[in-house]
């Protein structure tokens, strides 16, 4: 309803003309015909570009996440020594994607290990915020926008991701800077093409950091097109046509750089080959054997709190629900369908594996602000209400970080239940008394609902426990990612690259180096990964350094093994190594020792080579 109490069946694009108007995103052709930028565009650029800068340092982003400690180092050999890797072991795992290791070998060659890791995830991060920015710009005006980038800037969720080397890394961007160049093209008949081809892009990027991300982007796209089926049906034909053109370019340089750099274009077989193991009996083994999960995935439970509050939000008031907040909403719901019917329907893990339900973020955070907007209303925006809800996001961390910094729940639905009620509450007052007298109390709701999320998203709960016959756990700690200023993460990356630039390239064809360490250290684990963990490591899951048996032998001499790397933590761990293969009759002619410090980790490597005894 209207200021004054009549239905107002304007589309949501039109409620916020004295902030912009629904298609006031001028290109840079309008931009000169208007001639110079104002500066109040420019400022408003100008603090976009800056705002990853401003929210790393401002909520105190935790640098690096060390996720399960493997996979991201693994993609880290893959991107700087990927030709040696290639060499010793052929195309393993999922070298399709290239999405992510690319951009890490590039902007590592130009600015350096800890300079490429930063200038990389500025570049993804800030991508991200335009890409939510401009829609909900256009949906909601200025206001709505900023309030997405706020969110976005502190969302764990998000956060984990782009902090890290997976898959998700890149994969989460691109797929919001997808989401967002179809959103923009709704309804809109100008400008379309070089929309799609973003998207195209974009999606191209998507698929080859996250292969799953073919299927979960039927999600997307299926709403997407419904909308725009009633009045551009020919038109689609060359969308679809434009984002295959987009998807086809990303591959074929995917396709190329393999060639050029390895001098093999395969890049889909052994992707394929993975995905398959990956989907069969090794897959089930990341697979929970029971729901336990389920109490402490409090970032699982906000889809649906998100769908109830729209919906209850918009009761009796269809009419105003445009195409663009339709497809927002119908991609939250479908793709929150996906993962669970993938869990519980098809016996996955996707579900309760957060590196997989990351992308729920991507229509979560659209349709999350698209209901706040909806509680303040025009009247209450114009006034600046949306204005605060923003400067409650900001504070929102920032108490957090200062004062609670842990917070622990042992009422799971406690959070859920209050933000369903005060949104319904506040609802019921609009539909009753209309919207102006009740701008007050939506105003507090809306701000209640900021808060309630944050609580979602960054209380810790109790550890869970493993469920029977349940070796391993990847555990999100969301909790951790802002107000942590923790930087082992970021010293064991540069750590990685000091190892992969010390060790012995392949001298010979079979020819192959293997890792010696203690099992234990979390660091060694990881850093050693980068060399495809056990396929070189000269160690079984739970024996290490100083175990010798005859068939750790046997392996020095059938994969005609010439240099062994041992790791430690300090160097009485390599003296035990090196004693240890003195007893085992393994002769030493040549070794060298290094010792590799980044801020408070210490890497201690010594390179020896050896004289296998004869069988």
């Amino acid at each position: 309803m209207g200021p004054s109490g009549r239905t107002d069946s304007r589309p949501v694009d039109d409620l916020s003309q004295s902030e912009t108007s629904s298609t006031d995103a001028p290109d840079a052709v309008e931009r000169s015909r208007r001639g110079p930028i104002r500066w109040p565009v420019a400022a408003e650029w100008l603090l976009l570009l800056a705002s990853p800068v401003v929210a790393f340092r401002l909520f105190e982003v935790e640098p690096f996440f060390r996720q399960n400690g493997v996979d991201p180092f693994m993609y880290i050999g893959y991107a700087w020594d990927g030709e040696d890797l290639w060499a010793r072991y052929g195309p393993k795992y999922y070298p399709v994607r290239f999405a992510l290791t690319l951009p890490i070998r590039l902007t590592t060659a130009l600015f350096g290990v800890e300079g490429g890791y930063f200038v990389m995830r500025y570049l993804i991060v800030v991508a991200s915020a335009i890409a939510l920015y401009l829609p909900l710009r256009k949906l909601g005006g200025r206001a709505a926008g900023w309030l997405g980038v706020a969110l976005l800037l502190w969302n764990p969720v998000f956060l984990r991701a782009v902090m890290t080397t997976y898959s998700d890394t890149t994969g989460l961007p691109a797929t919001f800077v997808f989401f967002a160049a179809l959103l923009l093209a709704v309804g809109r008949d100008r400008g379309r093409a070089p929309l799609m081809v973003i998207a195209g892009v974009a999606y191209g990027a998507a698929i080859h950091s996250n292969p799953i991300l073919v299927v979960v982007s039927g999600t997307i796209l299926l709403p997407w097109a419904v909308a725009e089926l009633r009045r551009r049906r020919a038109r689609l034909l060359i969308d679809a046509a434009l984002v295959v053109a987009g998807v086809a370019a990303v591959t074929a340089l995917g396709v190329l750089y393999f060639r050029v750099r390895f001098g093999d274009a395969d890049i889909f077989s052994p992707s394929i080959d993975a995905a398959r193991s990956l989907s069969g009996e090794q897959g089930k083994a990341f697979r929970a054997p029971d729901n336990a999960w389920l109490a402490y995935r409090f970032h699982l439970y906000l889809p649906p709190v998100v769908l109830l509050a729209w919906f209850v939000t918009r009761w009796r008031r269809w009419r105003s629900v445009s195409p663009i907040e339709g497809v927002m909403v119908a991609t939250l719901a479908l793709m929150s369908a996906f993962f669970v019917l993938h869990q519980f329907v098809l016996e996955s893990s996707t579900l309760e594996t957060y590196y997989y339900t990351s992308y729920l973020v991507v229509p979560l955070l659209f349709v999350s602000v698209t209901v706040i907007a909806g509680l303040i209303g025009t009247s209450a925006d114009r006034h600046g209400g949306l204005w605060w809800i923003v400067a409650a996001s900001v504070a929102f961390p920032l108490l957090r970080n200062w004062w609670f910094r842990r917070l622990e729940f042992e009422f799971l639905p406690a959070v859920p239940i209050i933000v369903v009620g005060v949104v319904a509450l506040v609802a019921a007052t609009r539909l009753a008394v209309g919207r102006r007298s009740a701008s007050g109390m939506a105003l507090a709701a809306s701000g209640s609902l900021v808060v309630a999320t944050g609580l979602l998203l960054l209380a810790a709960p109790f550890a869970p426990p493993l469920s029977r016959g349940q070796s391993f756990r990847f555990d999100p700690h969301y909790e951790l990612a802002i107000g942590n200023s923790d930087d082992s993460g970021l010293e064991w990356y540069e750590l990685t690259f000091d190892l992969i630039n010390h060790t012995p390239p392949l001298a010979a064809p079979g020819e192959h180096v293997l890792f010696w360490y203690e099992d234990g250290p979390p660091m060694l684990n990881a850093l050693q990964s980068a060399y495809l963990w056990r396929s070189s490591a000269w160690q079984s899951t739970f024996e290490g350094m100083p175990f010798i048996d005859d068939w750790r032998i046997a392996r020095l001499r059938d994969e005609q093994v010439r240099f062994l790397v041992l790791l430690g933590e300090t160097p009485t761990q390599i003296d035990r190594g090196v004693a240890a293969l003195r007893r085992a009759g393994i002769g030493i002619d040549w070794q060298k020792r290094t010792t590799f410090t980044e801020g408070g980790s210490v890497l201690y490597f010594n390179v020896v080579r050896i004289i296998v005894p004869p069988a």
